[in-house]
């Protein structure tokens, strides 16, 4: 992977920002890809809400894999079972979709009770805008029956609870 970061932060004790883009490029077969956040929050004595905001987005190619013979010539003997043609070379064009896009909203509060301890709450709203991570095919990382969550304007709800502590 290369993966190139941009990112900046403020902070002057009463109100805090942070943003961030990121680019990967990948030799694999994970695909090239675009991200960013921002979150903005302000301080209340022990009590810090912040609000925030990102985004992910694939982009496509082709990726071409030079295998070892002895596997090529397994991948080959599928590929023959399957009733098509063999290549001197395979690729894998991205899980046959064009991008996967997605972003999130999140709400939360962190509340500093002791020194170096706090306890935090969070809410985040997931919503896939395309393809749900997966193929035309309905293949993917996570395998559902029934339409996309993003074709029928679906959204995802995580709650998190979490305790930060310093040692």
């Amino acid at each position: 992977f290369n993966l190139t970061n941009a990112a900046v932060v403020y902070d002057d004790g009463k109100y805090f920002a942070q943003g961030e883009f990121m680019h990967r490029r990948s030799a694999s077969a994970l695909s090239d890809a675009i991200g960013a956040y921002l979150t903005l929050g302000m301080r209340f004595g022990d009590f810090s809400p912040y609000i925030s905001y990102s985004f992910g987005k694939t982009l496509k190619e082709t990726k071409y894999f030079d295998l070892d013979p002895a596997y090529k010539a397994a991948v080959d003997e599928g590929v023959l079972a399957a009733g098509l043609d063999v290549a001197d070379r395979y690729s894998v064009s991205d899980f046959n979709f064009t991008s996967n896009k997605q972003n999130t909203l999140t709400a939360g509060v962190r509340y500093d009770f002791a020194p170096n301890m706090a306890l935090k709450l969070q809410v985040d709203k997931f919503r896939p805008l395309e393809h749900d991570g997966r193929d035309s095919f309905g293949n993917g990382l996570i395998i559902v029956d029934g339409p996309l969550l993003s074709s029928i304007d679906r959204n995802v709800y995580v709650t998190t609870v979490s305790f930060d502590f310093i040692f």
